[in-house]
């Protein structure tokens, strides 16, 4: 599987360095509490890096094939029928996964059917437009492991995002460097859209609708309805 010969180029030094840098904004961006519930797609094999003991209580990985030493409940199953209620999950992570998707707008319409109203899921993904991924794709300099199928732009991330009414923020963004950095530290911005890997947030937003006859009792009011 190409998923598990990218994995092996996260063991080179350069990969350690990319692994480090997105183990440490998942570290500091995840915060459950006792009452909440994270749902990862995709094993990677270093979430101890990330999530520490208190959080794997409340977490589950789901992937298609079986892992063994993960730190928290393992699930085999597709991410396009994930075995969750409707709005039963807090968080949702795809680090690196929706690369390798046949079509990663089905799997965020079923992210968006289990996540909770104000809940969030985080995306970590390959940038098309890297410095690297000319290397990657056209001749595997890189440890001879080439670019995932279609690595997918922040843009392409959003846009699906935002038609299903998440607010999206551009978190982070990560290179071989030994740190990562949000789009505003880059010493000209232009530098943002070069970056190895990048990392999106996305916050499941539920606006109610208060009915007219509702709201005219509520107030004690008529509503004038036009001819």
């Amino acid at each position: 599987m190409i998923r598990d010969l990218l994995y092996k180029w996260f063991k080179t030094p350069q990969g350690k360095v990319l692994r480090h840098n997105e183990s440490l904004f998942l570290r500091r961006n995840l915060s459950v509490t006792s009452m909440q519930c994270l749902l990862q797609i995709g094993f990677l094999g270093w979430e101890r890096d990330f999530l520490n003991g208190y959080c794997a209580q409340n977490s589950f990985i789901m992937d298609s094939s079986l892992h063994y030493l993960v730190p928290c409940s393992y699930l085999v199953g597709q991410p396009y029928l994930l075995p969750f209620e409707t709005e039963s999950i807090d968080f949702v992570i795809l680090p690196h996964f929706l690369e390798f998707a046949d079509d990663f707008s089905a799997i965020l319409d079923e992210v968006d059917r289990v996540l909770k109203p104000e809940g969030e899921v985080i995306i970590i993904g390959f940038n098309p437009w890297s410095w690297f991924a000319s290397d990657y794709s056209l001749a595997r300099t890189l440890n001879k492991i080439s670019l995932p199928n279609h690595a997918l732009s922040r843009a392409q991330l959003s846009n699906r995002l935002l038609s299903l009414d998440y607010e999206v923020e551009k978190v982070a963004g990560f290179d071989c460097r030994k740190h990562y950095q949000v789009p505003q530290e880059y010493r000209r911005r232009a530098e943002s859209y070069f970056v190895t890997a990048y990392a999106l947030r996305g916050i499941k937003r539920c606006h109610n609708v208060t009915k007219l006859d509702t709201l005219d009792r509520y107030l004690g009011l008529s509503v004038v309805k036009p001819i």
